[in-house]
């Protein structure tokens, strides 16, 4: 669930960017509209720019981690019989984000890789 929110918030940042209504708007919106809830502090997360903490310091969810959740996630729906389509876009564009930012990228990062 954390993973399709990150997903969902990355597509409508880089929308707002790429619109030109901007970031700014959108992150006021979110506050507004989801006060002190996880998709607000991930919107400021996204929008600071710190993805990759110099090491030995971790990023808090590594992209690597994800993409092994993504990958769990979307085993267990194909042994049922289903598909979990906006994980396997969150697993395509952390993988773009990690050939884009390395190894030591947090899912934040993400965003990149859904341009």
């Amino acid at each position: 669930m954390i993973l399709g929110m990150v997903e969902i918030l990355a597509e409508a940042l880089v929308f707002a960017e790429k619109s030109g209504l901007g970031t700014d708007k959108l992150k006021e919106y979110i506050e507004l509209f989801f006060p002190n809830s996880p998709i607000s502090a991930y919107c400021g997360r996204m929008l600071s720019g710190d993805y990759a903490p110099v090491p030995p310091k971790r990023p808090g969810f590594q992209i690597d981690l994800a993409r092994k959740d993504c990958k769990h996630a979307m085993d267990i729906a194909a042994a049922s019989g289903t598909r979990l389509e906006v994980t396997e876009i969150m697993d395509k564009h952390l993988a773009r984000a990690k050939e884009i930012g390395g190894d030591n990228m947090d899912i934040r990062y993400q965003k990149f890789g859904s341009r």
